[in-house]
């Protein structure tokens, strides 16, 4: 019988032999010992904690999860085990059994009053001769050829996050807003800093492609869990492609904001760096580099990095967000990466991020955290086309709903404990309370406007009533059904009256889909309303009724009766196209009326057109709901387009074309904030009267539009040919954050210019004359302001000049107010 050894093969008694010579020699050498080192606060495992044996100083460091192997004598009686800013712990040789699990606690430490007297001012050493300079600049140089996201790869992703409400008391599950589910006050945990409470726990497993060249990634959701949701468009927000960043880029976007990352070419214009520690494992060492911010209230963060001393590629990175960053509802937030090696290229193994945020000061709020972990690294330069060929970033599988449960089970990077099988139940128990079902309806029609109800919704709330002075008070009543009645068909629809005028105003739109999750419908819509044209897309309704208490002046409506049916089609999320074929008849009232150049008066004018248009946003996302979907916008540019052909139709309408191009987008430029552009222009061919005119769109309310001209009043100014830009820099409080006590204001400065340039090319007067006040525009519209947002966390305040096209009945300077809640 012959045994193989890779290269050589032995008998059977040579083999013996050889494993008894083994036997001994480790007898004489010394033993092993094989454990893991964990933080005892949240079982979380420490990298490079140091184990030295007693008396013989064999000693070895932890790697990146926490786990070692030291080799010690047999003279050795003790091991000590420690780690910077933990207590030191040594533990007798005889009561550890291999594999061992040893918990470190945090060190806390009281420094006690001292006088510092300093003698003489010591001379500054030079920056090149910093050994943290020198370190940060090798990180740096190697950077090119560290950063893992120069490779292709696939791996397992498994997620998990849970949320706990903090600040909590025995005291709590009294008050009123609780007292339907104080038992989720039963177990309160008091390890932490605020005491807190588990309510929410989701887990997914995915697989994830990336590849470098082309740029590309997609994530495929094969199992989730979420304890209390059943809403299934969440399971795409369980992954990890919408939730990371990289560690080697020179900005981080984080909530919103651009931090600049400690690992940047220039972030010495941002951080101290201190060399803090080092280790030695093998002929390897490892380096630990600490950061703080220059200025506490700057986008940047605490922390510290580890390397080493072969390729300077980062194996643990920790940053923290010092509670002055002006960032709202947070009072901290850590990020936790770890890395291992992998074919030469070190790529995260582990991810933790640990939030505290609150929504009123001093109240309750709550700790969120993420870990992340990744298995079966497979590096490939491009991925599968079977993968790339999917035209969504983020997917799920088709039958994650009957067996996405049973794969995360099976597939789980960690078992769950008693603790997450606990919040589960909790959770789930929590959801079918009446009294949580109630709270989540009144939380859905704050942000949809509708009350929910299983078959039919009533809204939106803020139009039942409003005021005007052509209708009075005007009452209004409508909805629209759920997919509980119809699960592919919506009708929606509204009967409004005016106490002033006793006209009944309606809707009615019936809308189809033959797939709601790629958006996918055909609708029919009759509409009979009092409008006002020339207003912004974005203003409030003419019904609502913050847009009664809020006009600077009375507005101009024309009554529209309108008949429409579109066929929308999306290609994927944030492409897609529509066709809608539209017949309306304009009809003045109150100050506006029709007249020919031979003051004839038409009672209406008639519009007949085909619209080809769509939007180009790539990687836009979506949180899908019944027959609802929200967009969560893209980082990439976006661009919306539409064309419209005019047809006359039993002599009625007009021939022409017209055309309108849209792309607004947002810069980030690191600490000096980010900018939002709005591009757009538009042309129209052929003679039409003004209300088919090209539009430049007013606000005749003193609260701010963001997508119109706010010292421009709708129906002031027309055009059939213009390009316009509107720009705002948002300073994220660059300004603010340098002046002492007004930073913790949390204030954030901006300026802003919005101009357009056009002109009408053809005699559109030749067919109806325009209303009193309103022209072509004589020169180039601008107007400029300089505006505080974040008051109060949710005001915005501007001061506006009107620059040009000034008129004396005009005001060259106003303000707006906007209320506008951010990060």
């Amino acid at each position: 019988m012959t045994v193989y050894f890779d290269y050589f093969c032995v008998s059977v008694p040579w083999r013996l032999l050889f494993i008894l010579s083994f036997f001994f020699t480790s007898i004489l050498s010394g033993q092993t010992l094989v454990g893991k080192i964990y933080n005892a606060e949240d079982s979380s495992e420490i990298a490079f904690a140091q184990i030295v044996s007693l008396p013989s100083q064999n000693g070895t460091i932890s790697n990146f999860d926490g786990s070692f192997v030291l080799n010690y004598d047999e003279i050795d009686d003790t091991v000590s085990f420690f780690f910077a800013g933990f207590e030191d712990k040594r533990v007798p040789i005889k009561s550890l059994k291999s594999p061992v699990k040893i918990y470190l606690s945090e060190q806390s430490t009281s420094l006690e009053e001292v006088e510092i007297f300093v003698e003489k001012k010591t001379k500054r050493r030079k920056r090149k001769e910093d050994p943290a300079y020198i370190l940060h600049q090798k990180i740096v140089g190697h950077k090119s050829k560290s950063n893992y996201q120069k490779y292709g790869y696939q791996t397992e992703i498994y997620n998990k996050v849970q949320v706990d409400l903090n600040n909590v008391s025995e005291k709590t599950k009294k008050q009123l807003i609780f007292r339907p589910i104080s038992f989720v006050f039963d177990k309160i945990d008091s390890s932490r800093e605020k005491p807190a409470v588990s309510i929410f726990l989701s887990e997914a497993i995915s697989d994830y492609y990336y590849q470098p060249q082309p740029d590309k990634e997609r994530e495929i959701i094969k199992g989730t869990k979420i304890s209390g949701v059943e809403l299934a468009t969440l399971n795409q927000f369980t992954g990890n492609a919408y939730l990371n960043f990289n560690i080697y880029d020179d900005y981080y976007n984080i909530l919103q904001k651009s931090f600049i990352s400690p690992l940047a070419e220039l972030s010495w214009l941002s951080y101290k760096y201190f060399l803090t520690d080092s280790a030695t494992s093998n002929d390897t060492v490892f380096y630990r580099l600490d950061f703080i911010p220059r200025r506490k209230a700057d986008l940047a963060f605490t922390g510290h990095v580890w390397v080493n001393n072969k390729d300077y590629a980062v194996q643990e990175i920790e940053l923290n967000v010092d509670p002055m960053v002006n960032i709202n509802f947070l009072n901290s937030i850590q990020f936790t990466t770890k890395f291992a090696l992998k074919d030469s290229v070190w790529l995260p193994k582990k991810e933790q991020i640990n939030m505290d945020v609150y929504l009123v000061d001093n109240t309750w709020g709550f700790y969120i955290y993420k870990n992340t972990s990744y298995a079966h690294y497979k590096l490939q330069d491009q991925i599968p086309d079977s993968i790339s060929s999917i035209p969504e970033k983020v997917v799920q599988l088709p039958d994650i709903k009957e067996k996405g449960l049973r794969r995360l089970e099976k597939n789980r990077h960690d078992s769950l404990t008693a603790k997450d099988e606990y919040i589960y139940n909790l959770t789930d128990s929590v959801v079918n309370t009446k009294y949580a079902q109630r709270i989540a309806k009144l939380s859905e029609m704050y942000y949809t406007g509708y009350y929910p109800n299983k078959y039919f919704e009533w809204g939106p709330y803020y139009t039942f009533y409003s005021y005007n002075i052509i209708e009075g008070s005007r009452l209004k009543l409508g909805g629209t059904t759920t997919p509980d009645l119809l699960p592919k068909t919506q009708f929606l629809g509204f009967y409004a009256y005016g106490t002033l005028d006793k006209t009944p105003k309606y809707q009615i739109r019936v809308r189809q889909f033959w797939n709601t999750k790629l958006w996918r419908f055909v609708e029919f819509e009759y509409l009979n309303n009092y409008e006002i044209i020339g207003a912004s897309d974005n203003a409030f309704q003419e019904d609502n009724i913050l847009a009664s208490l809020s006009r600077r002046v009375e507005p101009r409506y024309t009554h529209l009766k309108q008949w429409r049916g579109r066929l929308f089609y999306a290609w994927r999320n944030g492409i897609n196209n529509y066709i809608e074929l539209n017949h309306t008849n304009f009809h003045p009232i109150g100050s506006i009326q029709y007249y020919t150049p031979e003051e004839v008066k038409v009672p209406d004018i008639y519009s007949n057109t085909i619209t080809i248009g769509g939007r180009i946003a790539p990687q836009e996302k979506f949180i899908y709901y019944g027959f609802r979907r929200f967009s969560l916008s893209t980082k990439l540019p976006q661009f919306d387009y539409e064309y419209n052909r005019g047809l006359v139709v039993d002599n009625k309408g007009y021939d022409f074309h017209r055309f309108k191009l849209t792309m607004s987008d947002r810069y980030y430029m690191g600490y000096l904030g980010f900018i939002d552009v709005i591009a757009e222009g538009g042309k129209i061919w052929g003679k039409v009267p003004y209300p088919m005119l090209l539009q430049h769109q007013g606000n005749d309310s003193y609260v701010f539009d963001n997508r119109a001209f706010n010292l421009m009043y709708p129906f002031e100014f027309a055009s059939d040919q213009y390009i316009s830009l509107q720009a705002t820099h948002h300073f994220n409080g660059l300004f603010f954050n340098q002046i002492p006590f007004i930073k913790r204001l949390h204030l954030r400065s901006l300026i802003f210019a919005r101009g357009v340039l056009g002109e009408i090319t053809q005699d559109h007067e030749s067919l109806i004359q325009f209303p009193e006040g309103m022209s072509g525009l004589n020169e180039p519209y601008l107007e400029v302001g300089v505006g505080i947002e974040n008051i109060f966390k949710i005001v915005r305040f501007d001061v506006l000049w009107r620059l040009s096209d000034t008129k004396p009945e005009q005001d060259f300077i106003g303000f707006n107010i906007g209320f506008i809640p951010s990060l």
